[in-house]
């Protein structure tokens, strides 16, 4: 049986797709989820082809559109999700369950072991690893799965690695009060890593040998630089189930009422999910495209809306202006344009153009005419991508009262341009 909740927060009909539209900011928002069953991880090989798994055999797949439900006859919670690429994709859950997928059909993998399994992570198709109840770590080798020697007993929760030999798995603290919490290293073989954790590490997730994260309960977070692992100042104290990032500046964790925290390379921080259902698995296609899935079905997504930051005007002409701005995509196609006027209703707009679908800030500008002399406007940048609309702040500027000159003198005429 997966992790217990605790707190039951609502009825459950059963049969019924149902979906939580609560507010959201920052770019998370709640979508229509097929089920109702509790969803414990999400992974995927593209952002529109998304796997999601759960209670009582619920296993979910988004094509880019649409989240449907998938039958399998596993008669298990399923736990953990991760493939290789669209047509090799492993799932694992109570009592041993595995099934694989082969962008055809799933099937049954046979494994002799019988303990829950929570998580599986892999370096290839025919290098696999799966971790859970007791201590207990399976190996895939493209034929077989065989139980690993993981010297410990204790729960292990999370499985990550760079390599098919860099590989960090996590877990429970034990029952002894201050003993410290497992977190395994594979190198050929296990070994446990010294740490200060005390609590339960639940995810594990990193972008080299040498910057991983681990997070769990309590808001706990701690990073591995290569030699050493440290505690991290957490902006929480709630518990923390999933854990993945976009790159070393963009890392996400989520977990006990909806929490998400977003680690940006310097700090972490706590970011508003509009839910407060538990989270249990977070996966992106990239850092700008976030899926996010827990409790009662719940599906998160996260595609934030353009960052957009409106900059000065300059003027040397009565009838004219050069209005200027920077425009973030935040990595999904966005467009751009100005709006100006006498007052801050505006009602003119400079023509769209188009700001790519970067990550960066790029400057962007737009010429306008036909305004009159020595007069105030006002003008904002507005961007708009498939998150929505962001507008700038208002800014203004005052046309010339004489348009700037410059005289060229050729013999006794004088010619102005």
């Amino acid at each position: 049986m997966r992790r217990s909740l605790g707190v039951l927060r609502g009825v459950v009909f059963l049969g019924i797709a149902i979906s939580f539209p609560l507010s959201a900011d920052a770019g998370w928002e709640s979508i229509t989820s097929p089920t109702i069953n509790t969803l414990h991880s999400v992974w995927g090989s593209s952002a529109s082809d998304v796997f999601a798994v759960g209670k009582s055999s619920t296993i979910l797949k988004y094509d880019g559109s649409t989240w449907s439900g998938i039958t399998v006859s596993a008669g298990a919670d399923l736990n953990g999700v991760w493939g290789s690429s669209a047509n090799d994709v492993f799932v694992v859950g109570d009592s041993g369950t595995i099934f694989h997928y082969d962008g055809t059909e799933w099937s049954k993998m046979h494994n002799l072991n019988t303990e829950d399994l929570w998580s599986v992570w892999g370096s290839s198709a025919s290098d696999v690893f799966a971790v859970g109840k007791a201590g207990v770590i399976l190996h895939y080798d493209g034929g077989t799965w065989s139980e690993m020697n993981s010297n410990t007993d204790r729960n292990l929760w999370g499985v990550w690695g760079s390599s098919g030999t860099d590989v960090f798995v996590v877990g429970d603290h034990g029952t002894i009060v201050g003993d410290q919490g497992p977190i395994l290293h594979y190198d050929g073989a296990w070994f446990q890593m010294s740490s200060e954790a005390v609590n339960r590490l639940r995810a594990v997730w990193g972008t080299s040998a040498s910057d991983v994260f681990a997070a769990g309960d309590t808001g706990t977070i701690f990073h591995f630089n290569g030699g050493a692992w440290s505690k991290m100042t957490s902006p929480t104290s709630s518990d923390l189930y999933g854990l993945w990032g976009g790159g070393t500046n963009r890392v996400y964790a989520v977990g006990f009422d909806g929490v998400i925290v977003l680690y940006n390379g310097s700090a972490w921080s706590e970011m508003t999910s509009g839910s407060t259902r538990d989270l249990w698995g977070v996966w992106g296609s990239s850092e700008t495209d976030l899926f996010a899935v827990g409790e009662s079905g719940t599906i998160l997504r996260y595609i934030p809306s353009p960052t957009v930051l409106t900059g000065s005007g300059t003027s040397e002409r009565t009838d004219g202006a050069t209005l200027n701005g920077t425009v973030n995509p935040n990595g999904h196609t966005t467009t751009y344009y100005f709006e100006y006027g006498t007052t801050t209703s505006y009602g003119s707009t400079t023509a769209q153009k188009d700001a790519g679908s970067g990550t960066d800030d790029i400057s962007v500008s737009a010429d306008i005419t036909g305004l009159t002399k020595d007069t105030a406007y006002q003008f904002r940048l507005v961007a708009t991508n498939e998150k929505g609309t962001t507008n700038g702040a208002n800014a203004s500027i005052t046309t010339a009262e004489e348009d700037d000159k410059s005289w060229c003198f050729i013999g006794t005429s004088a010619f102005g341009f």
